[in-house]
Protein backbone atom coordinates (compact mmCIF):
# COMPACT_ATOMS: atom_id res chain seq x y z
CA UNK A 1 0.00 0.00 0.00
CA UNK A 2 2.77 2.69 0.50
CA UNK A 3 4.85 2.26 -2.39
CA UNK A 4 1.50 1.98 -4.43
CA UNK A 5 -0.44 4.76 -2.59
CA UNK A 6 -1.70 6.83 -5.96
CA UNK A 7 -3.56 3.80 -6.14
CA UNK A 8 -6.46 4.31 -3.53
CA UNK A 9 -8.10 7.47 -5.51
CA UNK A 10 -8.36 5.35 -8.95
CA UNK A 11 -11.60 3.96 -10.20
CA UNK A 12 -12.70 0.89 -10.40
CA UNK A 13 -11.98 -0.52 -13.72
CA UNK A 14 -8.46 1.00 -13.46
CA UNK A 15 -7.51 -0.90 -10.59
CA UNK A 16 -9.11 -4.28 -12.13
CA UNK A 17 -7.16 -3.70 -15.11
CA UNK A 18 -3.93 -2.22 -13.41
CA UNK A 19 -4.07 -6.17 -11.71
CA UNK A 20 -5.21 -7.58 -14.42
CA UNK A 21 -8.86 -9.30 -12.98
CA UNK A 22 -11.15 -10.27 -15.88
CA UNK A 23 -13.59 -8.10 -14.19
CA UNK A 24 -12.53 -4.87 -15.98
CA UNK A 25 -12.99 -3.89 -19.57
CA UNK A 26 -9.96 -4.94 -20.77
CA UNK A 27 -6.88 -7.47 -19.57
CA UNK A 28 -4.19 -9.82 -20.56
CA UNK A 29 -5.53 -13.11 -20.43
CA UNK A 30 -4.60 -15.10 -17.78
CA UNK A 31 -5.82 -18.32 -18.31
CA UNK A 32 -4.12 -19.31 -21.70
CA UNK A 33 -1.32 -22.03 -21.60
CA UNK A 34 2.06 -20.08 -20.52
CA UNK A 35 3.51 -20.92 -24.12
CA UNK A 36 0.34 -18.87 -25.43
CA UNK A 37 1.01 -15.86 -23.47
CA UNK A 38 1.04 -12.35 -25.16
CA UNK A 39 0.78 -8.72 -23.59
CA UNK A 40 -2.59 -8.04 -25.60
CA UNK A 41 -4.99 -6.83 -23.93
CA UNK A 42 -8.24 -8.34 -25.02
CA UNK A 43 -12.44 -7.72 -23.99
CA UNK A 44 -12.96 -8.75 -20.42
CA UNK A 45 -16.32 -9.47 -18.34
CA UNK A 46 -16.99 -5.47 -17.80
CA UNK A 47 -18.18 -5.67 -14.60
CA UNK A 48 -16.73 -2.64 -13.36
CA UNK A 49 -18.94 -0.53 -15.15
CA UNK A 50 -21.66 -2.56 -13.10
CA UNK A 51 -19.88 -2.87 -9.48
CA UNK A 52 -18.77 1.30 -9.97
CA UNK A 53 -22.84 2.09 -9.07
CA UNK A 54 -23.22 -0.34 -6.44
CA UNK A 55 -20.24 -0.29 -4.47
CA UNK A 56 -19.63 3.19 -4.75
CA UNK A 57 -21.83 4.74 -2.43
CA UNK A 58 -20.31 2.34 0.28
CA UNK A 59 -16.82 2.20 -0.81
CA UNK A 60 -15.50 4.15 2.09
CA UNK A 61 -17.33 1.86 4.84
CA UNK A 62 -15.41 -0.46 6.92
CA UNK A 63 -16.55 -4.03 5.50
CA UNK A 64 -16.06 -7.23 5.10
CA UNK A 65 -15.52 -8.70 1.56
CA UNK A 66 -15.18 -12.36 0.02
CA UNK A 67 -14.68 -13.31 -3.29
CA UNK A 68 -14.92 -16.86 -3.53
CA UNK A 69 -12.55 -18.08 -6.56
CA UNK A 70 -9.78 -15.73 -6.38
CA UNK A 71 -7.18 -17.37 -8.69
CA UNK A 72 -4.60 -15.36 -8.62
CA UNK A 73 -6.21 -12.70 -6.25
CA UNK A 74 -5.67 -9.47 -9.02
CA UNK A 75 -9.58 -8.68 -7.94
CA UNK A 76 -9.03 -8.58 -4.13
CA UNK A 77 -5.69 -6.23 -5.17
CA UNK A 78 -7.77 -4.26 -6.36
CA UNK A 79 -10.95 -4.51 -4.29
CA UNK A 80 -8.45 -3.76 -1.44
CA UNK A 81 -7.38 -0.22 -3.06
CA UNK A 82 -11.14 0.63 -3.54
CA UNK A 83 -12.31 -0.39 -0.62
CA UNK A 84 -9.79 1.17 1.75
CA UNK A 85 -11.03 -0.10 5.31
CA UNK A 86 -12.55 -3.12 4.43
CA UNK A 87 -11.06 -6.57 4.97
CA UNK A 88 -10.91 -8.74 1.80
CA UNK A 89 -11.23 -12.33 1.65
CA UNK A 90 -10.10 -13.95 -1.12
CA UNK A 91 -10.85 -17.69 -1.84
CA UNK A 92 -9.83 -20.28 -4.10
CA UNK A 93 -9.40 -23.69 -4.79
CA UNK A 94 -5.45 -23.24 -5.32
CA UNK A 95 -4.76 -20.63 -2.54
CA UNK A 96 -0.78 -20.75 -3.35
CA UNK A 97 -1.40 -19.25 -6.27
CA UNK A 98 -2.36 -15.97 -4.61
CA UNK A 99 0.06 -13.54 -5.09
CA UNK A 100 -0.99 -10.78 -2.67
CA UNK A 101 -0.42 -9.91 1.65
CA UNK A 102 -1.73 -7.45 4.06
CA UNK A 103 -3.21 -7.33 7.25
CA UNK A 104 -6.76 -6.20 5.04
CA UNK A 105 -6.40 -9.43 2.63
CA UNK A 106 -6.53 -13.16 4.21
CA UNK A 107 -6.40 -16.22 1.50
CA UNK A 108 -8.39 -18.94 2.27
CA UNK A 109 -8.67 -22.14 0.77
CA UNK A 110 -11.92 -23.19 -1.10
CA UNK A 111 -13.41 -25.84 -2.69
CA UNK A 112 -17.17 -24.53 -4.05
CA UNK A 113 -17.43 -28.33 -4.44
CA UNK A 114 -17.48 -29.16 -1.17
CA UNK A 115 -20.00 -28.41 1.48
CA UNK A 116 -17.13 -29.41 4.58
CA UNK A 117 -14.58 -26.78 2.38
CA UNK A 118 -16.83 -24.10 2.90
CA UNK A 119 -17.83 -24.98 6.15
CA UNK A 120 -14.83 -25.11 7.56
CA UNK A 121 -13.03 -22.43 5.91
CA UNK A 122 -15.97 -19.52 6.25
CA UNK A 123 -18.99 -21.02 7.94
CA UNK A 124 -17.01 -21.47 10.93
CA UNK A 125 -15.69 -18.13 11.21
CA UNK A 126 -18.36 -16.73 12.38
CA UNK A 127 -17.68 -13.73 10.30
CA UNK A 128 -21.13 -11.66 8.35
CA UNK A 129 -20.61 -10.35 4.80
CA UNK A 130 -21.14 -7.11 3.60
CA UNK A 131 -20.21 -8.18 0.08
CA UNK A 132 -19.96 -11.95 -1.42
CA UNK A 133 -18.73 -12.50 -4.71
CA UNK A 134 -19.03 -15.71 -6.43
CA UNK A 135 -16.45 -16.46 -9.01
CA UNK A 136 -15.80 -20.19 -8.79
CA UNK A 137 -16.10 -22.72 -10.60
CA UNK A 138 -19.03 -21.70 -12.54
CA UNK A 139 -20.63 -24.91 -12.46
CA UNK A 140 -24.30 -25.26 -11.71
CA UNK A 141 -24.03 -27.31 -8.43
CA UNK A 142 -21.22 -25.50 -6.72
CA UNK A 143 -23.01 -22.30 -7.18
CA UNK A 144 -25.90 -23.62 -5.50
CA UNK A 145 -23.35 -24.96 -2.65
CA UNK A 146 -22.28 -21.31 -2.04
CA UNK A 147 -25.32 -20.03 -2.22
CA UNK A 148 -27.28 -22.32 -0.03
CA UNK A 149 -24.12 -21.89 2.48
CA UNK A 150 -22.90 -18.28 2.07
CA UNK A 151 -26.17 -16.55 1.81
CA UNK A 152 -27.29 -16.47 5.76
CA UNK A 153 -23.35 -15.22 5.85
CA UNK A 154 -24.62 -12.06 4.64
CA UNK A 155 -25.43 -9.56 6.90
CA UNK A 156 -28.74 -7.66 6.28
CA UNK A 157 -29.13 -5.37 3.50
CA UNK A 158 -25.79 -6.86 1.83
CA UNK A 159 -24.85 -7.39 -1.51
CA UNK A 160 -24.69 -11.17 -2.90
CA UNK A 161 -23.20 -10.90 -6.57
CA UNK A 162 -22.84 -14.67 -8.60
CA UNK A 163 -20.39 -13.84 -11.65
CA UNK A 164 -20.42 -15.47 -14.73
CA UNK A 165 -23.57 -17.53 -14.15
CA UNK A 166 -24.18 -17.89 -18.03
CA UNK A 167 -21.41 -20.18 -18.18
CA UNK A 168 -23.16 -22.83 -15.83
CA UNK A 169 -25.38 -23.42 -18.67
CA UNK A 170 -22.49 -24.63 -20.65
CA UNK A 171 -22.14 -28.29 -20.92
CA UNK A 172 -18.44 -27.83 -20.67
CA UNK A 173 -18.82 -26.29 -17.69
CA UNK A 174 -21.43 -29.15 -16.09
CA UNK A 175 -24.32 -26.74 -17.27
CA UNK A 176 -27.98 -28.50 -17.30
Amino acid sequence: AIKHSFLFDKSLDFLFEYYNSDKAEKYINQYTHPSKKTKIKIQAHGYSRFYHDIFYPIRNKVLNIIEIGSFYGNASAALFFYFKKSKIYGADINPDMFRYKSDRIENLYVNSNSVLSIKNEIINRNIKFDIIIEDASHVNSDIRNSFNYLFPKLKYGGIYIIEDLQTSYNPHWGGD
